[in-house]
């Protein structure tokens, strides 16, 4: 009924909003995952519904892309930071205040933690770190900051800053996330294998 695999999900995920709205059912928001193809039918066909990111697949997709900058020569340093950029992203959604303005700012002072700046100038919202004192790590625990002038600080700038990323903060201001569906899915596959086909009411039984 579709070209390939591709088309499967939006076109699964139009009919099921066309059956819900056909109920009478308001749609507010609808969280995803970043598929392009079904971000470009939210804003052609269903632009009336807030579309929201899924924060823990954009959190996801950002660890590959640092890994992937972390692994190339020069960067190693950069690899030690990587879960803590990460849960910077998922902590600046979770505390925004649906603030896209809010959001974007507490996201770009990373580029200062990272560096060991906690307080700076220039920001409308947030001016500096909402950590406390910064107390000495446990033996084996330390983490060293990035130089700026350094290739892992320059590599990890290219990330953080951009254009892309920058562009869909705005949709992680409701800090969405689809966990429970992840796990019910998760669930689901050790006993309807994706190999084998369920009729839709084996799959609820």
């Amino acid at each position: 009924q579709v070209k390939n695999s591709h088309h499967l999900e939006p076109e699964g995920l139009r009919r099921c909003l066309q059956d819900v709205i056909a109920k009478k059912v308001k749609i507010g928001t609808l969280a995803t995952d970043q598929h392009l193809m079904v971000g470009k039918m939210m804003r052609e066909d269903f632009s009336k519904i807030d579309h929201q990111f899924d924060a823990w697949h954009c959190s996801k997709n950002l660890t590959k892309k640092l890994t992937a900058k972390a692994n190339t020569k020069g960067c190693e340093a950069l690899m030690q930071w990587i879960r803590a950029i990460s849960n910077h992203l998922w902590y600046s959604a979770s505390t925004c205040k649906k603030n896209a303005q809010l959001l974007k700012e507490k996201w770009l002072s990373v580029l200062h933690h990272v560096a060991g700046v906690h307080s700076w100038s220039g920001g409308q919202k947030f001016k500096k770190c909402d950590h406390g004192p910064m107390s000495d790590a446990p033996p084996g625990m330390e983490v060293a900051y990035l130089k700026r002038t350094s290739p892992a600080f320059k590599a990890l700038k290219d990330v953080v800053s951009a254009t892309a990323l920058l562009k869909l903060l705005p949709k992680l201001t409701k800090f969405c996330h689809t966990g429970t569906l992840e796990v019910f899915h998760s669930f689901l596959l050790r006993f309807c294998s994706k190999r084998q086909y369920f009729p839709y009411p084996g799959n609820l039984q």
